[in-house]
């Protein structure tokens, strides 16, 4: 690419589960009240495991790892579980496309998010796309800001970029909303090796890009936790956010994020 020629190719990556009730962002998308509208040189994928191939033993294992995990010992499952994930630090999982989705070759679980965004990395790299956008199915991440902010940037140079991780310790990017150039994907897939799959796969990044001395850039993201009228969500509305995180919440044992996003949608969108 030459330097001072801008591109705006970017590929959105929808982390989702089949675990949890997600619907697929083709369902979101066939629906008028919420989904994303891009130019043809966009792209957006879901990400689901696969739990084929050499993982398919540890995939079913990981279905029964899950309900445990929010046990009494859920939190001794969970470190033994990362420790072995160390054995594959530096190895990409292979990974499929089909109908706007993509199945990475591992089990199911937060635990082995770290996977799914270095498959997202990789499927970016290999189609040439300048930017990745990786957020999940419960956030919105508003098209247009996010196309006026990368324009006029170089995506040969570094950034790392989204919402800010909620600790102070944690000077990184929430996984819910990052923005990556080609650059820095390239940087951190050359650097796989170090990636930390005991951590969750936000602070992962954020160790990895902090090594690579690679400093992060906040970006406006607004959360809608809790809220119960179309008045509440108006008053939260931020003009030039990137980005809004819907909950998760429940009401009534049914999850409210994604009416949530249908309503900010038919809002900025009006």
């Amino acid at each position: 690419m030459l330097t001072g020629q801008v591109s705006l190719k970017i590929l959105y990556c929808f982390t989702s589960s089949n675990i949890e009730p997600f619907f697929s962002l083709q369902k979101a998308g066939a629906d008028a009240t919420w989904r994303l509208t891009l130019p043809p040189e966009d792209k957006s994928l879901a990400i689901y495991a696969n739990g084929s191939g050499k993982f398919k033993l540890l995939y079913k294992a990981s279905l029964i790892f899950e309900k445990l995990r929010w046990g009494k010992f859920g939190k001794y499952f969970t470190l033994i579980l990362r420790y072995f994930l160390k054995l594959f630090g530096g190895k990409l999982p292979s990974w499929r496309e089909k109908d706007g989705e993509l199945f990475v070759d591992i089990p199911e679980g937060l635990t082995f998010l770290g996977f799914k965004m270095l498959a997202s990395m990789s499927y970016a790299s290999q189609n040439q796309f300048d930017w990745l956008v990786l957020t999940n199915l419960s956030s919105y991440p508003v098209c247009s800001e996010i196309r006026e902010f990368l324009t006029g940037l170089e995506p040969n140079m570094d950034l790392y970029a989204g919402k800010r991780l909620p600790s102070d310790v944690n000077r990184g990017i929430s996984g819910s909303f990052v923005i990556l150039s080609a650059a820095t994907i390239q940087r951190i897939l050359m650097n796989k090796h170090s990636w930390d799959h005991s951590s969750l796969d936000d602070i992962a990044l954020m160790k990895l890009t902090k090594k690579l001395k690679i400093d992060p850039t906040y970006l406006p993201s607004v959360t809608l936790t809790q809220v119960t009228s179309l008045e509440e969500v108006v008053r939260q509305i931020e003009k030039g956010a990137l980005h809004y995180k819907c909950g998760p919440f429940l009401e009534n044992d049914v999850r409210q994020d994604y009416k949530l996003m249908r309503i900010v949608f038919k809002l900025l969108n009006a």
